[in-house]
């Protein structure tokens, strides 16, 4: 939803949304800008002062009761520290009449690519520089996956968390709903003999829209899936989760074994991507999505897309059976 004019937010004028933050972040003159910059989880805007740039999030989804923020700003607050993600400000609920939460991170400039092709030799150096520095972090209070299946019941529950706060109008729905619960119960039966799992901490969504590239280092954004799983799993996520299916080599490997455990981790990478795109189409359906982040357009593309990568899933599951 990059680029998307925005009038009003959870009920809330960019002007509205200025002056709840000013006292928040101790600035005067703030400017709220009024178009998208983020992704489709959640409302990313930028937020500018005389003398500082930042970045608002705000929720994807409409009457939260909790701040959905908190866990990522505890996780940044630690790997700020090695510059591993940009500068958390505050996190909080803002104090307007929904109570609207709200976190607010320094902004990065640098270079952001749509494609993992585009990406530069170097730049891959940066990018496995940091995901090696991940392998070593670990932030309190991280949620822990002890095992593959862990990972995959995470995931199937939130769908079904969905489900029970509105059941699906949609057969299309229904039908993507029944097809995750037969690959869910596939998967947990195997993937904990099959796939190698470390332990070490891990982005959990690392795909190009969320890595910042500067001159010398590079920086994620978007921490509310990290956890102790996997470090291979992200770069099995970045090779997985684009459209289509990455041909090339795979970047950021060593040797035959690593390239064998990344293949195996793709598995893991299409059963979170499945889900997550199922999980958003209910809450689209029963209207829980914020208005921004909906679009005709936009839901057509994802059934489809949802459509390839359970196909892709499908395979991924019968070569570990084999």
């Amino acid at each position: 939803m990059r680029g998307r004019a925005v009038k009003q937010v959870h009920n809330l004028r960019p002007s509205d949304i200025e002056k709840l933050l000013e006292p928040e972040l101790e600035r005067s003159r703030l400017h709220v800008h009024r178009s998208l910059i983020g992704g489709m989880a959640n409302i990313n805007l930028l937020v500018t002062s005389d003398s500082d740039t930042f970045v608002l999030k705000l929720p994807g989804l409409k009457g939260m009761q909790e701040n959905p923020f908190e866990y990522e700003f505890s996780i940044c607050r630690t790997l700020a520290k090695d510059r591993l993600c940009p500068q958390p400000v505050i996190t909080g609920f803002l104090p307007d009449e929904l109570a609207t939460p709200f976190m607010v991170y320094r902004y990065e400039p640098g270079t952001v690519h749509s494609y993992l092709h585009s990406m530069s030799s170097g730049e891959l150096t940066h990018l496995g520089n940091v995901i090696r520095k991940l392998e070593q972090e670990c932030p309190p209070n991280a949620r822990v996956y002890s095992r593959p299946s862990e990972y995959i019941d995470d995931w199937y529950e939130r769908i079904q968390t969905a489900v029970n706060l509105s059941e699906p109008e949609s057969s299309k729905i229904r039908s993507m709903v029944g097809a995750v619960d037969e690959l869910q119960h596939s998967l947990g039966s195997i993937v904990d003999t099959t796939i190698f799992w470390s332990g070490s901490f891990m982005h959990g969504d690392l795909r190009p829209s969320n890595i910042v590239f500067q001159e010398s280092r590079a920086i994620l954004l978007d921490w509310s899936e990290s956890s102790f799983g996997e470090s291979l799993l992200d770069i099995a996520y970045l090779v997985a989760e684009p459209r289509g299916e990455w041909a090339g080599e795979v970047p950021l490997v060593d040797s035959e074994t690593v390239r064998s455990r990344v293949e195996a981790l793709k598995t893991l990478s299409l059963m979170s991507v499945v889900a997550w795109t199922t999980e958003r189409l209910i809450r689209v359906e029963s209207g829980q999505v914020e208005e921004n982040l909906v679009d005709p357009l936009l839901t057509k593309a994802m059934f489809s897309y949802l459509q390839e990568k359970t196909g892709f899933l499908k395979r991924h599951i019968s070569m570990l059976n084999e």
